[in-house]
């Protein structure tokens, strides 16, 4: 995917905040595979991987994206 997809980065981020994990982990997937081309995406992100009540696969694929997006993250 690649610094080619940088343009769906924000419509991403919108949909991440969907209170779905359906919708939460795949596009937490799309934004890692994006990489740090994402990086707008980073606040929300963290915000999610640092929410107990998320899944704990939730928080772990939203780590994981935080990773590839900012490798000091």
């Amino acid at each position: 995917m690649g610094p080619a997809a940088r343009d769906a980065v924000p419509a991403l981020t919108r949909l991440i905040t969907i209170d779905d994990n359906r919708y939460v982990d795949q596009t937490a997937e799309t934004l890692g595979k994006i990489g740090p081309d994402a990086q707008m995406a980073v606040p929300t992100l963290r915000s999610i991987a640092g929410d107990t009540n998320q899944r704990p696969y939730t928080r772990i694929v939203v780590s994981v994206a935080l990773w590839r997006i900012d490798r000091d993250t």
